[in-house]
């Protein structure tokens, strides 16, 4: 009794509301939910098209009705659409997908030149600590661990599915170390400096479980050839204890 309709754009309201509402009025006429059946929207789903307004929203052009880019009647065809897949799920019928959108990506521009090579410090070499923290340290919540490090640019590959750093907590029964915070954790920053540097930051949380610690980073470095190479390296161990 739960039905989610996955859009490939930004709904208003309003828009949202309407293609929902379209949509359960088949569902509901045709047995495949009930009255008390639930409908929602989720998007964006596999591609992006932009806003999608209602006809009245588009016509007034404020944000998101001037950003509708397929014209006032956007929201009437995404209806049109919707019934119909509605009505295919009810015979049960695999609508045909039709040919693929063109993949622009390579003919997509930008002004921001592109990444020649890295190279390190005099001295150092990828993946070397810059700054560190003091071997053995103890830090409280509240306090903020820093680490700086040599590394290439970030844009050589944006670790999406993976992160620039790990907080590691040591597994006192087992031995092995924890990933508890990544670049994603709101207490978490990573910094890039130029010149092949970087900081890590984290500021210890007042819920942190006291134990021995240690920052993971890593990164890739563009060579002189044009290949990416990976680095990473790790922080001095440090404990957290109660404040």
């Amino acid at each position: 009794n739960f039905v989610i309709l996955a859009v490939p754009g930004e709904f208003t309201t309003m828009a949202g509301r309407r293609l929902r509402n379209a949509a359960k009025a088949t569902l509901v006429a045709n047995g495949v939910i009930g009255e008390d059946g639930i409908v929602v929207l989720s998007g964006p789903a596999n591609e992006y098209t932009h806003y999608v307004t209602t006809f009245e929203e588009y016509a007034v052009q404020r944000y998101e009705g001037a950003s509708t880019i397929y014209g006032p009647n956007t929201l009437n065809a995404y209806i049109s659409i919707y019934n119909d897949l509605a009505k295919s799920f009810v015979d049960g019928i695999i609508p045909d997908a039709g040919d693929p959108p063109p993949d622009l990506t390579g003919k997509a521009l930008t002004l921001l030149p592109g990444v020649i090579v890295d190279i390190p410090p005099i001295g150092k070499k990828f993946g070397d600590i810059l700054q560190d923290v003091d071997a053995n340290s103890t830090f409280t919540p509240g306090q903020q661990v820093s680490i700086q490090f040599v590394t290439g640019n970030p844009r050589n590959d944006h670790f999406r599915d993976d992160s620039f750093m790990y907080v590691q907590k040591l597994d006192e029964s087992s031995g092995q170390w924890v990933n508890v915070r990544a670049d994603g954790d709101w207490s978490t920053r990573y910094s890039w400096l130029d010149n092949s540097k970087a900081m890590v930051t984290w500021e210890i949380e007042p819920e942190t479980a006291t134990g021995t610690y240690k920052i993971m980073y890593q990164g890739c470095n563009k060579l002189l050839t044009g290949g990416i190479e990976k680095h990473s390296g790790e922080s001095s161990q440090f404990s957290v204890a109660n404040s």
